[in-house]
């Protein structure tokens, strides 16, 4: 959060004390985010006013801080925001990972679930305050600039997981496809998975605009490293036929003659064979999807295939044809 200048905050100040609203819903999210060398207390959203005062001076402050007090509700907009409400519901209460001194128990943190810092700063920021726009996305020097005391609600602000999702989301969107990858290759390595950096950054690049948390970029496609063990049903129902299987068997033993192999190669030999089918491309998408995979939905396909590998690829097209048999009686 920022460290704003007397100028900046001077809203409520004095000559001894500038506040500011910081926008949080528990004691350890409502951090003291201060310069101890200003000596000037910031106003927070606390829960717990005796763990702020507590807080405010362990950094090094003496006195109170200025409290400009505003709670945050429950998603239903209907009651306090706890912990409890963050176990039952399924999300965290915390900005890091929190262990319970008395009876150990661990909660999750914003940070340790994927939250990256920025998308987690600009959506505290929004709780509770409006720019009086229609924007939502601020940096910190646009946030600096926007805020006002006057634009902060005086009534509690509804905690909306989803949102804080969202947010997530337009970040991961716009992050620096260097720095996802590190994040990608630091989640793979707990995974006990080898990957190089390279073919780390295709996939992440594939999968950038279809998560919300880095974590998903494996969650939400091992297939990139491990062949489907089980198929999407429905679509495996609805699309697995003897004419499809007649099409992936003969581009399986075609592109395992390939020297080369990229989008347009791929894409080429397919539509050469679906050409003498008479087929639309259309038509074979879906299944050829769920036969590498293991799922009807995903990034774009061609690529996909380029990052398994064309002996990949057709070793996975006639696991299939074995694996689906059961869908052609």
């Amino acid at each position: 959060l920022p460290t704003l200048s007397k100028e900046k905050a001077s809203v409520n100040s004095s000559k001894e004390k500038i506040s500011w609203v910081v926008p949080g819903f528990h004691p350890s999210i409502a951090n003291i985010f201060t310069n101890a060398s200003l000596k000037y207390p910031f106003s927070l959203y606390p829960l717990n006013t005796s763990s702020l005062f507590g807080t405010f001076q362990l950094v090094g402050n003496t006195g109170k801080p200025n409290l400009s007090p505003s709670l945050l509700l429950k998603p239903s907009g209907k009651g306090k925001l706890s912990k409890r409400d963050g176990d039952k519901l399924g999300f965290s209460v915390f900005p890091l990972q929190w262990t319970d001194p008395n009876n150990k128990e661990v909660s999750s943190g914003f940070r340790e679930d994927g939250f990256l810092p920025d998308a987690f700063t600009n959506f505290l920021a929004m709780l509770g305050w409006s720019p009086g726009t229609d924007q939502e996305l601020f940096n910190m020097d646009e946030l600096i600039k926007a805020f006002s005391i006057e634009k902060v609600s005086k009534s509690g602000a509804k905690f909306d997981f989803e949102k804080a999702k969202w947010f997530n989301q337009q970040y991961i969107k716009n992050y620096s496809i260097e720095k996802l990858t590190e994040i990608y290759l630091e989640v793979l390595n707990k995974e006990g998975i080898t990957c190089s950096f390279e073919k780390a950054q295709k996939i992440t690049s594939l999968m950038q605009e279809r998560v919300f948390f880095p974590s998903e970029i494996y969650t939400n496609a091992k297939y990139f490293f491990k062949a489907p063990e089980a198929y999407d049903q429905k679509v495996a129902k609805k699309k697995w036929n003897t004419e499809m299987v007649e099409v992936l068997k003969v581009y399986a033993e075609a592109i395992q003659k390939l020297h080369s192999f990229d989008e347009s190669i791929a894409k080429e030999k397919l539509l050469e064979i679906l050409e003498k089918q008479e087929m639309g491309l259309g038509k074979v998408m879906p299944p050829l999807r769920l036969a590498v995979t293991g799922v009807g939905g995903g990034p774009d396909l061609m690529p996909l295939l380029v990052v398994l590998g064309k002996d990949e690829v057709a070793d996975r097209l006639i696991k299939a044809i074995e694996d689906l048999a059961e869908y052609l009686r």
